[in-house]
């Protein structure tokens, strides 16, 4: 039976679904938890202390609660987003829709416009569209996030795309984009043409809108 312990400074819990199924039985709990489900647990009790935020099915924070109370641990606040729907109103997931964090990064999107544009999928801010990670991390709230299933929109994330690319570093983009050109060319670029594309960056990033 394997077993599953505390993520964090030092393992202070180990115990088997054996040891949880007497407690189910001792509390009269008619419940068997896997042991992907107790390893969860055991993340978040380390990982979310105040809030967890989870488009999952609305009854498993009920189950989760059963550990975290069992155990004498203080469970965290449960808020439930909406889920993501893709162009064609059906549920994204992995099956259908979505694609990996590495596909946006192929496709040109630089990572502030992708966690702009998510943080705005089910959540505002008034009329705000364009929101960096550090004034994000200030005006947070729960209570701004909506009810209803967003629509991953790519056209709206090329306009945000775009905004991030016009206020970037030349240096930062270049260094970004001279891998791709190196990779199509087959060979490594000289130093004279590494200071060329930084100096064309400016150019460039007029064109993107």
């Amino acid at each position: 039976m394997r077993n599953f312990g505390l993520i964090g400074k030092s393992l202070v819990h180990s115990f088997s679904k054996d040891y949880f199924n007497k407690k189910f039985k001792e509390e009269n709990i008619d419940a068997l938890y896997s042991n992907f489900e107790l390893d969860n647990i055991s993340n978040l009790k380390e990982l979310f202390s105040d809030y967890k935020l989870s488009g999952l099915n609305v009854t498993i924070p009920f189950k989760q609660k059963v550990i975290y109370d069992l155990m004498g641990w203080q469970s965290p606040t449960y808020c439930h987003i909406p889920l993501i729907h893709g162009n064609d109103g059906a549920k994204m997931s992995k099956r259908h829709g979505a694609i990996g964090v590495e596909k946006y990064q192929e496709m040109g999107y630089l990572p502030e416009a992708v966690c702009n544009y998510l943080l705005r999928l089910g959540w505002s801010y008034g009329d705000d569209e364009i929101i960096s990670i550090e004034k994000a991390a200030q005006i947070f709230d729960v209570k701004n996030i909506g009810k209803s299933p967003s629509r991953f929109d790519f056209t709206k994330l090329d306009n945000i795309n775009s905004h991030y690319i016009a206020n970037s570093d030349d240096v930062k983009l270049a260094i970004m984009i001279i891998p791709k050109i190196e990779e199509r060319l087959g060979k490594k670029a000289t130093k004279i043409q590494r200071d060329w594309i930084i100096t064309g960056m400016k150019d460039v990033k007029l064109r993107v809108n």
